[in-house]
Parts: C-alpha cells; structure tokens; sequence
C-alpha cells in the first residue's frame, strides 16, 4: 500500500462513507474530504468536515499507511498538526496522542479494493507515455 494512493481515493471521495466507523466504533460521515495539501508542508488534507458523535468537526486530515508513521514523520514535534481532526490509515497499528489527545482514527484496510489499487499502480509505473498505447 502507498500513502500516494490512499490520498487520491479519499481525495475522489471513493471511500464507502455510509459504513465507516472510526476505529473504536462510532459511526463517522466524511461530509467533505477537505483540499489537498500539495505543498507537502502540514496536513494533507485541509479546511475538511467530518461527522461523529453528532458533532461536525472542521479541521485537518493526515493520511497514512500505518498510525505508526504519525511518529516515524515527526507529526508530534510539529504544531501544524494541532489541527488534526481526523487521523486515516490503511492500517491502525499504534493509535496516536497530540497534545494529550487521542486523535480520532479511521482505518480503511476493510475497504480497500486491492485490485484497483494494484491496477493503479501499474498504470502509474507504465513506461509508455500514454497508458492507452
């Protein structure tokens, strides 16, 4: 799995929202997945609302393959992460504090379509300059 990949499919909005759940089981509706940071500076996802608790959150999202990344990128030794409302991972191996706080959590293993992501990683390594060659 690629964190390139898990951005794009939460970027078209290719998550199944109607059955998500974060990770200790509350229902969680992604009411809009924010803009995609580009600048590789902060969040990867900003100005984004999601819905849990029957409260909207507006706020950050940061993407990763593992929680684990969280630490491994240094997110907790920077304060542009503050703002993180939603923490998405292919695979929740370590549940993440900020700040004291335990980050809500969404893991998409579950709904994952593993041949698309294979199919998209062949069209993205193809050599030819036109995929339809």
């Amino acid at each position: 799995m690629h964190e390139d990949y898990l951005q794009q499919i939460w970027s078209q909005s290719r998550i199944p929202s109607p059955k998500l759940q974060l990770i200790d089981g509350t229902p969680i509706i992604i009411k809009h997945p924010g803009k995609h940071n580009v600048s590789h500076s902060g969040p990867d996802f900003k100005e984004a609302c999601v819905q849990f608790d029957n409260l909207e959150f507006h706020g950050a999202i940061e993407i990763h393959v593992n929680g684990s990344d969280w630490y491994k990128h240094k997110h907790h030794q920077d304060d542009a992460y503050n703002n993180v409302v939603l923490h998405v991972v292919y695979n929740n191996d370590l549940q993440i504090v900020q700040n004291g706080f335990s980050i809500p959590t969404l893991e998409l293993k579950s709904f994952i379509d593993l041949d698309h992501f294979r199919k998209s990683l062949a069209l993205n390594q193809s050599k030819n300059d036109l995929p339809c060659k």
